[in-house]
């Protein structure tokens, strides 16, 4: 078998979301609690001292891709199985119609503000979507009030999510895949 054909079959096997190169990267980047904070303020549309534009403009391509793929993921076929999703994966269909078609009104809400604020984050677009318009206001109509409003919630709870389950992957124990398959075997057949 040729070393190309070996090397593509190696990368099926990865069984995590994450290979030992991106682990790197998160374990580097996202242990900074400045960071996070500083990440968390861009994506929430908060002021920014000095120091955090700084640590922003830090960045490495990859720590940004890595906050891409966690934040507002994309369907990756070349992916590990059991983790493809993107930003329309986790829409609620149960309930009535018009309960659905708000949801996904909401969600292309968060969609466009997250793709508008990575802009943001990389310094190449102004605010157009602003988080703090997503509040109620007597003079929109119920149904934007709803869309608007659950939208903005989504977003404050996905950022904090995301940026907390990558802080956590940064500080947990160095481990190769293959040491973490290893444990993990041993662990199941105890």
């Amino acid at each position: 078998m040729g070393q190309s054909k070996q090397k593509e079959i190696k990368k099926f096997e990865q069984t995590f979301k994450y290979n030992d190169a991106e682990l790197g990267v998160i374990k580097g980047a996202f242990s900074d609690t400045v960071l996070i904070f500083a990440i968390r303020k861009v994506f929430l549309q908060g002021e920014l001292n000095e120091t955090e534009v700084k640590i922003i403009k830090g960045l490495s391509e990859g720590a940004i891709n890595i906050l891409q793929r966690e934040i507002l993921p994309e369907i990756d076929l070349n992916a590990p199985l059991m983790t493809l999703s993107d930003a329309w994966a986790t829409i609620d269909f149960s309930g009535e119609l018009g309960r659905m078609a708000l949801n996904m009104a909401d969600r292309q809400i968060c969609i466009d503000y997250l793709t508008q604020q990575f802009g943001v984050l990389k310094g190449e677009t102004k605010q157009k979507i602003f988080l703090r318009d997503m509040v109620y206001n007597a003079n929109k109509t119920v149904e934007q009030n709803v869309i608007e409003l659950s939208a903005r919630n989504s977003i404050i709870k996905h950022i904090d999510t995301k940026l907390n389950f990558l802080r956590s992957l940064a500080g947990q124990k160095s481990e190769t895949v293959e040491e973490l398959k290893e444990r993990m075997r041993r662990d199941s057949n105890r």
